[in-house]
């Protein structure tokens, strides 16, 4: 399993998934497959779906000389802290106990994918054990996630990170020669943490999406759903109380990010607006078009940044605080420099700034202006 060595996942970040876009499949070949299947000696569209399918197949590839003789199934495991809310038949332990019988090749996956030859590779991406496992790549993030009734399950960091384990696996799996590749996963308690997230996509009740998973008894069933249900109330009123908190919170914050924008870019950006998920948009000049935060220049970027942050302070910290700025401006070229250190000179007169620094610019460049202190650590 050499060539399944572990990443290093301080390389996969949450900024670098957002950056991410996948190529569309290719139509030219889509309809080559198709005109290839019509060229037959068979009726048209005689095998039906299975037409479609290969097509699929190559638009995928990007060849109508569609090869699918190396086949794998790649299954993550891992544990589900809800299982402590006692929603399955089974314990944690199953879940090793499974991943351990993939592993040799006796698991029902395994004999399902050696009747159509293709390889079974699971991967341990968060079994709530120390161990490893023979025949299991082991890719841990963490042990097991956290029971979601009672805190979340990962961080944005952990889950960035999980998604990336997949993205990894497959291309690992196109670079061995895999043409078709089948994904799966396999952990207790894994249909209730499916359920809460198909509810929470599909803005409905969890109970809804709720079933027996592997075999619940009646009294199980209830109270898995039950707990879902709990998670459900909870994060619809949330979700309210956020709604009503960006109501009131969201036109003064993007009003005053603009007017800090604005000021650090000499006005070519006049207006900042942020998503529900804080995704960050500027507007140019007299742009009608608003351009994503993913799409600047870095240090434009970071400018909005600033401003954003600049503007939460003001509007989140009405008492006041200092404000500590930790070589926040280490990436600014000299004309971005000099524009935020004026407009933080300027808010110093109301509040008092800390800015930390290990770059000789910052002092150059406010040199003996009133009001400024430079203290060498």
């Amino acid at each position: 399993m050499g060539y399944w060595e572990k990443p290093v996942w301080s390389r996969f970040t949450q900024e670098e998934l957002e950056r991410l876009s996948v190529d569309r499949p290719d139509e030219a070949v889509y309809r080559k497959v198709l005109e290839n299947w019509d060229k037959a000696a068979k009726p048209l569209d005689s095998l039906g779906r299975f037409e479609t399918l290969t097509a699929r197949i190559g638009a995928a590839l990007g060849t109508d000389d569609i090869d699918i003789s190396r086949k794998a199934v790649i299954v993550m495991c891992s544990d589900n802290g809800i299982v402590e809310e006692g929603i399955s038949q089974s314990g944690q332990e199953v879940t090793a106990a499974v991943a351990r019988q993939m592993g040799q090749g006796n698991s029902s996956v395994g004999k399902m994918a050696a009747l159509v030859g293709a390889d079974v590779i699971p991967i341990d991406i968060g079994i709530n054990q120390k161990e490893g496992i023979p025949g299991v790549i082991d890719w841990k993030i963490r042990p097991g996630a956290r029971n979601f009734r009672k805190e979340p399950a990962m961080t944005r960091q952990e889950a960035a990170q999980a998604v990336f384990a997949g993205i990894e696996a497959v291309s690992r799996c196109r670079d061995m020669g895999y043409q078709l590749i089948a994904t799966g996963e396999m952990g207790i308690g894994n249909t209730t943490t499916s359920s809460a997230v198909a509810a929470a996509l599909l803005k409905c009740r969890a109970w809804e999406v709720t079933g027996r998973g592997a075999g619940l008894c009646d009294e199980k069933l209830a109270r898995k759903r039950q707990e879902l249900d709990a998670v459900s109330l909870a994060m619809d009123a949330m979700a309210q109380a956020n709604a009503r908190l960006q109501e009131r919170f969201s036109p003064e914050l993007n009003r005053l990010a603009g007017a800090y924008m604005a000021r650090l870019t000499g006005d070519k950006y006049s207006a900042v607006s942020l998503t529900r998920e804080l995704e960050g948009f500027v507007r140019e000049g007299e742009s009608v078009l608003p351009r994503s935060a993913l799409c600047l220049s870095r240090g434009t970027a970071d400018q909005l940044y600033l401003a954003v942050r600049l503007a939460v302070c003001r509007l989140c910290l009405p008492e006041k605080p200092p404000i500590l700025l930790d070589d926040a401006l280490a990436s600014f070229d000299d004309a971005r420099l000099e524009a935020a250190l004026e407009l933080l000179w300027e808010l110093s007169g109301e509040q008092q700034m800390l800015l930390f620094t290990c770059q000789k610019r910052e002092g150059e460049v406010l040199g003996g202006a009133p009001g400024v202190t430079r203290i060498a650590l």
